[in-house]
């Protein structure tokens, strides 16, 4: 539920069950936010995507169509771009097994919330995916909002950094067996 704390009103009500973890984020310039959850469809927890709106609730609605084309999805985390542009979030298509022990291949998709389209990439994530313990960090990105640093994991204890250029549309390895956490910028200094 998207509650107004001044008027005491529910602006919207989410579409979703009972789920710890559904954690909704506002964007960087505090126009939208975005939350991963899954609407009601009977006994099919899988069913997540991402759904967003503004502050009066009148654009709520939902960002990503992915079950369209995934018989099951478990969005596992996402970001925002520092110009409110873009979210990048980790999803598993077609997770095994049940709640909180389910297993499947992480991909790096990219949603742009101003056309609303979402491009799924060839970049994986890890694939031994737990919901109910969140094994990579949310993709990092650039403060111009044109990269990103995100985690591939071959093992437990094996993996490597990224770096995802969105405008040359291209992946390079920066680092191995490390995990994203910030992202400096230079300075200079007179």
């Amino acid at each position: 539920m998207l509650w107004n704390l001044q008027t005491q009103t529910t602006l919207a009500n989410l579409p979703t069950r009972d789920v710890y973890w559904v954690q909704p984020a506002w964007s960087p310039d505090g126009k939208l936010f975005a939350v991963q959850t899954n609407p009601d469809k009977g006994n099919d927890w899988w069913s997540f995507e991402l759904y967003g709106g503004g502050r009066d609730a009148t654009q709520f609605q939902q960002w990503t169509h992915l079950t369209e084309y995934y018989s099951k999805v478990m969005i596992q985390s996402f970001t925002w771009s520092p110009d409110s542009r873009h979210i990048a979030f980790w999803f598993v298509p077609n997770p095994q097994g049940e709640l909180t022990i389910e297993q499947g291949q992480m991909q790096l998709g990219i949603l742009d919330v101003t056309t609303g389209e979402v491009a799924i990439t060839c970049i994986p994530g890890d694939d031994a995916f737990s919901s109910s313990s969140p094994d990579l960090a949310p993709p990092l990105w650039s403060p111009d909002s044109q990269q990103l640093l995100v985690e591939d994991r071959f093992t437990n204890n094996a993996g490597q950094i990224l770096l995802v250029d969105l405008s040359q549309h291209i992946a390079e390895k920066v680092a191995d067996n490390m995990g994203p956490a910030v992202w400096l910028t230079g300075s200079s200094s007179k």
